[in-house]
């Protein structure tokens, strides 16, 4: 049993259920002084006026049984009050209440029985009234519910309604209808007494309950904000540490930069001290066993160094100090320069090297060429380094550019020892190789893979690898090129007449090498035939020639034939084969350094892998072709006159070494209108700019030719020592300055425009070339003659001397320095040859005495330098020797320069010759 409960009782605090118990238990706890109080005058007085009439035992026993039970329901009610509230204990405690309480209502049931006792209608009316007291009483107590008071009321009064219904007087149903009455208004007004004291409590509660949870609210909020408070506390020291981590982050960032820097410094020093010294003693008398030891020192330095290098570029990556550049480079150059570059080694190692790229592919593209070429060295050095026997393989395929941006694949192929699927996951992690015997086999790092595959992922690609053990890899990676137009290159690339219907064949017994040159000849319009081996290209060149087609040239691979000589001359002797032409594929070994192969009838000797360049021109001279002119001369073909040229009124300072192209320099200047000032040293040319007085009368120079490698002091020094010059006099006028250096060498524009020159020019280049870029830079003088500089009688193809197909000079070259001749003037090119020929032999004994001395800057200044005035006389074989020799001072591989010189002595020999020769017929003439 349970007393009715206020409305939302279920929503309210725990604290308050119990109080609104408590409050119960007080309330019946007051209601029973009363009560008891009430009862016990109306059982003394019912006593005392039924004494008489009434058995006195009985009477005695029912008062004694409502006096202990008042008593009982007092005393239960203080226990009550002073009991737990719980839940449990309040619905005992209630229900024993409740049971006491309708006894108390059965006990006044039964004092109706002593009406029967008396006729006197008096003592009946008092039992009456008595009765009506005591439930009166009852009603107004709300400490029990209303249908407990129901049952009182009903056990209390019903009896003694009935006593006088049943007696069937008028008088006794009018008091049995009284009472009656009485009960239902009893009812009624004990209904109303708990409606009013239930809603006095619920009012009571729920303003407890609100005043509850304000509070419970304001000690969340409390808490809240002591926890926000220590969110805060917790926030801030962490802003705090991480402040302090940033700080010692960027401290350490650059004491690392500045470790690395002071690292690169401090051991490339003695490391270049260790290499050259050791490359001094090597140019010393010694003994084998000695010079072994000292090769051994200087080999074990350069990779000592490489090392270094692998380890400081990983730290740039690292340290995020590594910076992208974004040029215009010839993807095909590269390729063809990475793979001439491991020519030699794949040669030792007794390897085919091959670089395949598309025939008609786009070669010149916007991108990151130095970091581009630093993953395919670190590539092909490995796949040479892991492959004993087979080939390696570079190839180049391209996507459909999208947008102007073609995504290009390259592929670095071997036939080495392979790569386990399980160390295939891991081959790109820092310090990692296949396994620990790698590494003692073949020694390394581990981390050029790990740097390839940084590199590439800062160039936007991907790289992978697949590999089988024992059978070879492929690693891949992918770069997103935009293209870019050839002209964006500030050089001149002729394009190269179609060979439409020329029969060649290619005898090559490697596929890779086979199909690449049939397919670039295919794309050159040829007709053209392929076979794996002598005896095939013999039985070709029988079987063409009876047909009606002889062949007219043969490529072949000297690997076809055991000896290259003898196979060469026996097509020549056979009677079933017209004469044709013949070109060889090979290395740098005895054939290619004697020249002996034009004895055997062999137009051209080629190294593997050939540049694109290299095969098309021995191929024009094997086929006797008149090449492609330059733009210039291509000009004056067509139109029989000089193209307009612009013409400049302006002081030019040109800085050049070399005497050859120095008479070039100043013939192209002067023909453009230019006065000229010559030096031969960057020192000169700071003297010349900087001693000059700011108010002489001699006009200052209006623009520097500066060219960038020069003894003394070259071209980027003496740049910024005149840029200094001009801060420092507050000169409001910048001296436009332009850098003169080979195009071949890769960053040497980026090098050019960072030491503050203003442009860029290429060497060799051509009159219109040289105008377009001071046009750039100069005024147009006024007047100019639209017909050009100068005139003279129209030139055209047919008028070119007639040029042996085994001449080591660029006819092309000679015509545009022909070009330059003034009308009644000393000839132009016998003075540019005399000079070459006053100049170049002390320059190839500067060459030697390098490399016998292990002087790697002298070997690659001398190169370079007789390479320049090479070039400008056409003189590409020798030109290209030069080239060589000079990477390899460059990267001080002294040691690969000696295998060299038999050919550049041959080389040099024959363009010597031929100018003497050409010298002698302009002097005829």
């Amino acid at each position: 049993m349970q007393p009715d409960q206020p409305a939302g009782v279920e929503y309210w605090h725990q604290n308050l259920v119990q109080d609104w118990r408590t409050a119960v238990a007080l309330q019946a706890s007051n209601d029973s002084r009363p009560s008891m109080l009430g009862q016990g005058a109306a059982v003394l007085l019912l006593v005392s006026a039924l004494w008489r009439t009434a058995p006195t035992l009985l009477l005695l026993a029912w008062a004694s049984l409502v006096l202990v039970q008042s008593a009982w329901l007092w005393r239960h009610r203080k226990k009550w009050v002073a009991t737990a509230a719980t839940e449990e204990v309040f619905r005992i405690n209630y229900g024993l209440y409740t049971l006491l309480f309708l006894a108390n209502g059965l006990l006044w049931a039964l004092a109706a029985g002593f009406v029967v006792f008396t006729d006197q209608i008096q003592l009946q009316e008092l039992l009456l009234i008595v009765s009506v007291i005591v439930t009166a009483g009852v009603a107004t107590t709300p400490s029990v519910t209303t249908r407990i008071k129901s049952v009182f009321l009903v056990l209390a009064l019903a009896p003694m309604s009935l006593f006088f219904l049943l007696q069937f007087t008028t008088l006794g149903s009018l008091l049995a209808a009284a009472m009656l009455s009485h009960l239902a208004y009893c009812a009624n007004s004990g209904r109303l007494a708990n409606q009013e004291n239930d809603e006095s409590l619920a009012q009571r509660f729920a303003n407890a309950q609100l005043v509850a949870e304000i509070s419970a609210s304001k000690q969340k909020t409390e808490q809240l904000n002591i926890r926000l408070n220590e969110q805060v506390a917790v926030q801030h020291t962490v802003e705090v540490n991480l402040l302090a981590a940033k700080e010692q982050a960027e401290l350490a960032a650059r004491s690392k930069a500045e470790f690395l820097a002071n690292m690169s410094h401090e051991i490339r020093t003695p490391m270049n001290g260790v290499l050259g010294m050791t490359a001094l003693l090597l140019g010393t008398e010694m003994n084998r066993k000695q010079r072994h030891f000292a090769r051994t020192i200087h080999r074990s330095g350069e990779a000592l160094l490489s090392t270094i290098n692998d380890i400081l570029d990983f730290s740039k990556i690292e340290a995020g100090k590594l910076q992208l550049q974004s040029i215009v480079f010839d993807l095909r150059h590269l390729i063809e320069d990475v793979g001439v570059m491991f020519a030699e080694r794949a040669q030792r190692a007794h390897l085919e090297l091959q670089c395949v790229f598309p025939p008609d592919g786009h070669s010149v593209y916007l991108g990151d060429p130095d970091r581009l070429r630093q993953i395919l060295i670190n590539l092909v050095g490995n796949a040479l380094k892991f492959t004993t026997r087979g080939e390696v393989v570079v190839r180049v395929q391209f996507q459909a550019p999208v947008a102007g941006i073609s995504v290009v694949h390259f592929e670095v192929r071997d036939t080495g020892i392979g790569i386990k699927l399980e160390q295939q996951e891991r081959i790109f992690n820092s310090f990692a190789q296949a396994d620990n015997s790698t590494t003692r086999e073949f020694g390394g790092t581990g981390l050029g893979l790990a740097i390839c595959k940084k590199l590439i992922a800062l160039m936007g690609g991907t790289i992978g690898v697949r590999s089988e053990l024992g059978r070879g890899s492929t690693f891949w990676f992918t770069y997103a090129l935009q293209l870019a137009e050839p002209d964006k290159l500030d050089r001149r690339r002729p394009a190269r007449l179609l060979l439409p219907e020329r029969r060649i064949l290619v005898a090559d017994e490697q596929p890779v090498s086979r199909n690449s040159m049939v397919a670039q000849l295919e794309v050159w319009k040829a007709k053209v035939v392929g076979v794996t081996s002598g005896a095939a290209a013999l039985a070709h060149l029988e079987l063409a020639a009876k047909a009606g087609e002889p062949v007219e040239l043969l490529i072949f691979d000297r690997k076809i034939a055991q000896n290259a000589l003898e196979f060469a001359s026996s097509l020549r002797r056979n009677p079933r084969i017209p004469r044709l032409s013949t070109i060889v594929l090979g290395t740098f070994d005895d054939l290619a350094e004697t020249g002996q192969w034009f004895d055997a009838g062999i137009s051209s000797y080629l190294s593997k892998p050939v540049r694109q360049s290299e095969l098309y021109d021995a191929i024009a001279d094997a086929l006797d072709l008149t090449r492609p002119l330059t733009e210039t001369i291509q000009e004056l073909a067509l139109q029989g006159k000089h193209a307009a040229l612009p013409r400049f009124s302006a002081r030019v300072l040109a800085a050049e070494d070399n005497p050859v192209n120095q008479e070039l320099v100043r013939l192209l200047l002067e023909n453009l209108g230019c006065r000229v000032t010559l030096v031969g040293n960057g020192q000169e040319a700071v003297s010349a700019v900087t001693d000059l007085p700011l108010d002489a009368l001699l006009d200052p120079y209006d623009l520097v030719l500066m060219d960038c490698q020069m003894p003394l002091m070259d071209g980027f020094t003496a740049t910024g020592a005149i840029r200094e010059y001009e801060v420092r006099e507050n000169l409001f006028k910048r001296l436009p300055i332009i850098a003169l250096t080979a195009n071949a060498l890769e960053g040497d524009r980026e090098r050019c425009l960072a030491a503050q020159m203003d442009d860029y020019l290429a060497k060799p280049f051509t009159q219109r070339q040289l105008a377009v870029t001071l046009e750039r830079w100069l005024p147009l003088a006024p007047h100019v003659d639209a017909t050009g500089a100068f005139d003279r009688e129209p030139f055209s193809p047919a008028s070119q001397r007639a040029r042996s197909p085994k001449s080591p000079l660029n006819e092309v070259a000679l015509e545009r320095i022909s070009a330059l001749q003034r009308p009644g003037a000393p000839s132009v090119l016998n003075r540019v040859i005399e000079l070459y020929l006053e100049t170049a032999p002390p320059l190839l004994t500067q060459i030697r005495n390098a490399i016998e001395s292990w002087n790697a800057g002298q070997l690659e200044a001398s190169a370079h330098s007789l390479r320049s005035s090479s070039a400008n006389l056409g003189a590409n074989t020798l030109v290209e020797i030069c080239r060589e020799l000079e990477i390899l001072g460059r990267d001080r591989k002294v040691e690969n320069a000696e295998s060299k010189m038999p050919a550049l002595n041959d080389a040099f020999a024959l363009v010597q010759a031929a100018l003497k020769k050409r010298r002698n017929e302009g002097d005829l003439a």
